[in-house]
């Protein structure tokens, strides 16, 4: 998966620069409560850069939230709406890989563009945030490539979807799964599609959590 991989070198370049965030953010809506449920996971995924509990989320904090694809595909709707949020569509990607990653994106309308939030979580942790503002088009075109992707209604029965994508809190799902060793031509589209939107986007947030003395 070439955007996996051009999140994993971020990863491991920010981590080695002791970088934890971007030093320009925009204002947020968000109280950033240190509230580690699913809450509190929504108000993450809906904002581009590490906050003082992002590093909490992680398989090992008790109470800290794990991914669960249909609860954030139509929850988010519900608390971006609570904060005014124009929330256009949500994407999750996974599992995937041996730490069975999720990577979330949150496509939020503001002023002049429509702003990207992207997180990776694998083993329940949120090790890379990235965002940016990205044109209608671009935006337009990711939508398309991903409900050819995931054109379900409803996942099939004993199988995990590789994608679930939303808009107006509508789930689809796709037909295969991340874990296949010949993937269908769709989980290509999906490919393409999430590469050509990662390269719009900056690191924002790269860590783990600090060490206690």
């Amino acid at each position: 998966m070439k955007w996996s991989g051009v999140l994993v070198l971020a990863t491991m370049l920010a981590g080695a620069a002791g970088c934890r965030s971007a030093s320009a953010r925009p204002i947020s809506k968000l109280p950033f409560h240190d509230d580690i449920s699913f809450r509190g996971f929504a108000e993450e995924a809906l904002y581009g850069y590490g906050t003082p509990r992002t590093h909490r989320f992680d398989d090992y904090t008790k109470g800290s939230y794990h991914v669960h694809p249909r609860e954030i595909a139509e929850g988010l709707f519900k608390v971006a709406a609570s904060y005014g949020l124009q929330l256009e569509a949500v994407a999750v990607v996974g599992p995937y890989g041996p730490l069975w990653a999720y990577d979330v994106i949150s496509i939020v309308r503001e002023e002049g563009c429509a702003r990207v939030n992207w997180l990776v979580m694998p083993h329940a942790r949120i090790t890379v945030k990235r965002s940016g503002c990205v044109t209608p088009e671009a935006v337009s075109a990711f939508l398309a490539d991903m409900r050819e992707v995931a054109p379900l209604p409803e996942p099939i029965a004993d199988q995990d979807s590789c994608a679930i994508v939303a808009q107006a809190s509508s789930p689809r799902w796709s037909r295969f799964a991340c874990d296949v060793d010949s993937g269908p031509p769709e989980f290509d589209r999906m490919d393409r599609a999430l590469d050509s939107l990662s390269k719009a986007l900056v690191v924002t947030y790269s860590g783990y959590p600090p060490v206690e003395e």
